[in-house]
């Protein structure tokens, strides 16, 4: 099934939404021990990222020096939207853009509050994401689910299942 480029931006658009709209996640970096550890994100959909407050001593930081690849798992509150995207992640050293995501929140995690020394700021640039929705009790993985570009053209589906 070919995806429209007017579809594919909904689907990118429907994604961001879902992301502001709930600030829990999985992050995975292959690297780090435990893989996939809980964490709480920032979209930003005009720049195409999604940011997060560490501490630099966290087994997700430590596990890469300067680039990885990462891995964001996301649940929507209502539990029918599901997504998962992959891109890029690295350190980012934007004391401008930790000020706008500070919060009470991520004050009550370190020792000094925002200027903690292990207070790090991580940015995500997603390169492809898989979106599924959930009706019912059905999850229609096609064509309820699509795979988001971010940046290239759309991509086709080829997968056609129900799963229960």
């Amino acid at each position: 099934m070919d995806f429209s480029p007017d579809m594919m931006k909904r689907a990118a658009q429907q994604l961001w939404h879902q992301l502001e709209n709930r600030r829990s996640s999985m992050l995975m970096i292959e690297a780090a021990k435990p893989a996939l550890q809980p964490v709480s994100h920032f979209a930003d959909p005009e720049r195409g990222l999604v940011w997060f407050i560490c501490s630099r001593d966290s087994a997700l930081v430590s596990a890469f020096k300067d680039v990885a690849t990462a891995r964001l798992n996301f649940v929507s509150n209502s539990e029918d939207y599901f997504a998962s995207l992959s891109g890029e992640i690295e350190i980012a050293d934007d004391p401008e853009q930790l000020d706008h995501f500070w919060s009470y929140a991520a004050d009550a995690w370190f020792e000094q509050g925002r200027n903690d020394p292990s207070v790090v700021l991580l940015k995500m640039t997603p390169q492809k994401a898989t979106a599924w929705v959930a009706q019912g009790q059905q999850l229609l993985v096609a064509p309820k689910s699509m795979c988001i570009q971010f940046g290239v053209e759309p991509v086709k589906s080829s997968q056609r299942s129900n799963t229960r």
